[in-house]
Protein backbone atom coordinates (compact mmCIF):
# COMPACT_ATOMS: atom_id res chain seq x y z
CA UNK A 1 0.00 0.00 0.00
CA UNK A 2 1.31 3.44 -0.86
CA UNK A 3 0.00 6.94 -1.26
CA UNK A 4 -3.66 7.37 -0.40
CA UNK A 5 -3.88 3.71 0.68
CA UNK A 6 -3.86 2.36 -2.86
CA UNK A 7 -2.03 -0.87 -3.72
CA UNK A 8 1.02 -0.54 -5.96
CA UNK A 9 3.51 -2.96 -7.43
CA UNK A 10 7.09 -2.18 -6.44
CA UNK A 11 10.17 -3.93 -7.77
CA UNK A 12 13.21 -3.84 -5.50
CA UNK A 13 16.26 -3.63 -7.76
CA UNK A 14 19.77 -3.93 -6.35
CA UNK A 15 22.26 -1.62 -8.06
CA UNK A 16 25.83 -1.37 -6.79
CA UNK A 17 24.74 -2.85 -3.45
CA UNK A 18 21.87 -0.37 -2.89
CA UNK A 19 18.19 -1.09 -3.34
CA UNK A 20 16.25 1.08 -5.77
CA UNK A 21 12.45 1.02 -5.93
CA UNK A 22 10.87 0.80 -9.36
CA UNK A 23 7.11 1.35 -9.39
CA UNK A 24 5.14 -0.57 -12.00
CA UNK A 25 1.91 0.58 -13.64
CA UNK A 26 0.18 -1.30 -16.47
CA UNK A 27 3.16 -3.64 -16.80
CA UNK A 28 5.73 -0.83 -17.21
CA UNK A 29 8.08 0.95 -14.85
CA UNK A 30 6.82 4.52 -14.60
CA UNK A 31 8.80 5.81 -11.61
CA UNK A 32 12.09 5.01 -9.90
CA UNK A 33 12.74 6.18 -6.34
CA UNK A 34 16.30 6.73 -5.11
CA UNK A 35 16.96 7.05 -1.37
CA UNK A 36 20.67 6.27 -1.32
CA UNK A 37 23.41 8.88 -1.19
CA UNK A 38 25.35 6.81 -3.73
CA UNK A 39 23.43 8.02 -6.79
CA UNK A 40 24.07 11.54 -8.11
CA UNK A 41 23.27 13.68 -11.12
CA UNK A 42 26.12 14.87 -13.35
CA UNK A 43 26.27 18.05 -11.22
CA UNK A 44 26.32 16.04 -7.94
CA UNK A 45 22.71 16.47 -6.78
CA UNK A 46 21.23 13.62 -4.79
CA UNK A 47 20.05 12.44 -1.38
CA UNK A 48 21.73 14.35 1.45
CA UNK A 49 22.43 17.52 -0.55
CA UNK A 50 21.34 20.72 1.25
CA UNK A 51 18.43 22.68 -0.19
CA UNK A 52 20.69 25.67 -0.83
CA UNK A 53 22.30 23.83 -3.75
CA UNK A 54 18.89 23.37 -5.37
CA UNK A 55 17.80 26.95 -4.77
CA UNK A 56 20.83 28.21 -6.69
CA UNK A 57 19.55 26.54 -9.87
CA UNK A 58 17.79 29.01 -12.22
CA UNK A 59 14.14 28.13 -12.77
CA UNK A 60 13.83 25.85 -9.72
CA UNK A 61 10.27 25.57 -8.44
CA UNK A 62 8.52 23.79 -5.62
CA UNK A 63 5.25 21.90 -5.45
CA UNK A 64 3.44 19.68 -3.01
CA UNK A 65 2.85 16.07 -3.96
CA UNK A 66 2.01 12.99 -1.92
CA UNK A 67 1.97 15.16 1.20
CA UNK A 68 5.52 16.41 0.88
CA UNK A 69 7.60 19.09 -0.83
CA UNK A 70 9.33 18.40 -4.17
CA UNK A 71 11.58 20.66 -6.19
CA UNK A 72 11.94 20.41 -9.96
CA UNK A 73 14.35 22.09 -12.31
CA UNK A 74 14.27 22.59 -16.07
CA UNK A 75 17.96 21.57 -16.04
CA UNK A 76 17.06 18.15 -14.62
CA UNK A 77 14.32 16.90 -16.91
CA UNK A 78 12.35 14.02 -15.44
CA UNK A 79 13.75 14.34 -11.91
CA UNK A 80 11.91 15.46 -8.78
CA UNK A 81 13.82 16.12 -5.57
CA UNK A 82 11.91 15.46 -2.34
CA UNK A 83 12.95 17.86 0.40
CA UNK A 84 12.63 17.59 4.16
CA UNK A 85 10.03 20.04 5.38
CA UNK A 86 7.46 18.18 7.46
CA UNK A 87 5.85 21.27 9.01
CA UNK A 88 4.99 23.15 5.83
CA UNK A 89 4.62 20.50 3.14
CA UNK A 90 0.95 21.20 2.40
CA UNK A 91 1.66 24.77 1.38
CA UNK A 92 0.37 25.65 -2.08
CA UNK A 93 2.46 28.70 -2.99
CA UNK A 94 6.05 27.47 -3.22
CA UNK A 95 7.67 30.57 -4.66
CA UNK A 96 11.43 31.03 -4.63
CA UNK A 97 11.20 33.49 -1.70
CA UNK A 98 9.14 31.02 0.35
CA UNK A 99 11.58 28.21 -0.50
CA UNK A 100 14.48 30.39 0.66
CA UNK A 101 12.81 30.72 4.08
CA UNK A 102 13.08 26.97 4.69
CA UNK A 103 15.65 25.91 7.29
CA UNK A 104 19.20 25.61 5.96
CA UNK A 105 19.18 22.07 7.34
CA UNK A 106 16.53 21.05 4.78
CA UNK A 107 17.96 18.56 2.31
CA UNK A 108 17.11 16.15 -0.47
CA UNK A 109 15.69 12.93 1.01
CA UNK A 110 14.66 11.19 -2.22
CA UNK A 111 15.06 11.57 -5.97
CA UNK A 112 12.21 10.44 -8.22
CA UNK A 113 13.00 9.56 -11.81
CA UNK A 114 9.94 9.95 -14.01
CA UNK A 115 11.51 10.42 -17.44
CA UNK A 116 11.37 13.48 -19.68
Amino acid sequence: MRAEGLPVRILAVVIMGDTVEAEVDSGRIWRIALRSTRFRTADSLGVGVPIGRLLAIPGIRGFTGEGTLYLVSPRHCGLSFRVTDPKRAMRADWTLPSLKRLPATSMITQVLILGC
